[in-house]
């Protein structure tokens, strides 16, 4: 079993062919044209709808951020899927009721999905394995500010999303092995998170991972399986290293407002075991127990039908 082979298997996102993402992208479409509706939030009111652009004209916009904005996401049978939606509207600071508005206006619109009016933001759940987030924000003097309920009541936090997709996204486009290594490591660290069935304030996060690739300095070696390997089995050491050091204080980059990114963890020995589980099956190529059976077993087949085609296409005719 290859790296190379894990990330077909896995890999979804805005930009790829595949089924999975097209279903995603239609999801995301279905949402967007939701909210831009003309009067779906206000009367005589359209929310303009675009990836990184704004209108100054109309009193909001979407972007896409989280893995689906950096196109790192991944997809797997045994855990869920979303894209995250950032929605800014300009004027929320004389309307409280937006938040309450947007998520009405998505229940109306989806009256066969789930959604949920969640405390960091709204969440749809299409029953596939596939979810949207919408996390909302607000703009007030040029400044861009969160909204959530994660203390139990609405509080704003100021936050850069939009630099910050910028930010990844701009590191990944001068190697792009650094989006394939972010793949499989949240792939292996979501598959030994639940293989150790660790508690879901002590999962690593996303963006921890990210925060230990993003500027690492990527080893080139002669084929991509070797690239993969080498560079993974030095990032999951730092990760180590760092964890060891810094404890509960997880990857943070402040001057883009993310704090502290492990500050749900309580108990810092569960995050070690998972890394730790990965680091020792990784090193010694054990990836049947960082994958997932079912990514197993389909790796499995395809590789036996290529055996067994191999010989006909090989010898041709007759060997008498």
């Amino acid at each position: 079993m290859k790296l190379t082979e894990i990330l077909e298997e896995i890999s979804v996102g805005f930009r790829n062919g595949d089924e999975n993402s097209k279903r995603l992208n239609e999801y995301v479409d279905m949402v967007r044209n939701s909210l831009q509706e003309h009067g779906a939030l206000y009367e005589n009111e359209k929310i303009y709808i675009g990836e990184l652009k704004t209108n100054s004209g109309e009193i909001g916009d979407t972007f896409l951020q989280g893995s689906y904005g950096t196109h790192t996401a991944i997809k797997h049978p045994s855990y869920e899927v979303d894209a995250d939606i950032g929605f800014i509207l300009s004027n929320i600071n004389a309307r409280r009721d937006a938040r309450e508005k947007i998520y009405n206006r998505l229940v109306n619109s989806f009256p066969q999905y789930k959604v949920e009016l969640r405390k960091p933001c709204i969440t749809i759940d299409f029953n596939d394995g596939f979810k949207i987030d919408v996390a909302i924000y607000s703009k007030l003097n040029d400044e861009i500010y969160f909204h959530n309920s994660i203390c139990g009541y609405e509080t704003v936090t100021r936050a850069k999303p939009k630099e910050l997709i910028a930010f990844f996204n701009e590191r990944y486009a001068d190697d792009n092995n650094k989006r394939n290594i972010v793949r499989l490591m949240k792939h292996f660290i979501k598959i030994a998170s639940q293989t150790i069935q660790i508690d879901e304030n002590n999962k690593i996060p996303s963006i921890s991972t990210n925060l230990m690739v993003v500027d690492k300095k990527i080893n080139e070696y002669e084929d991509s399986e070797t690239t993969l390997y080498q560079n993974i089995v030095m990032i999951i050491d730092d990760f180590i290293n760092y964890v060891e050091k810094n404890r509960t204080n997880g990857p943070s980059l402040e001057q883009l407002c993310v704090g502290n990114t492990f500050y749900k963890v309580n108990n810092i020995n569960q995050v070690m075991a998972v890394l730790k589980k990965v680091q020792i099956n990784f090193k010694n190529k054990q990836y049947s127990e960082l994958v997932g059976t079912e990514v197993f077993n389909k790796i499995t087949r395809k590789n036996s039908t290529k055996i067994n085609i191999s010989p006909m296409g090989t010898l041709g005719g007759n060997n008498e």
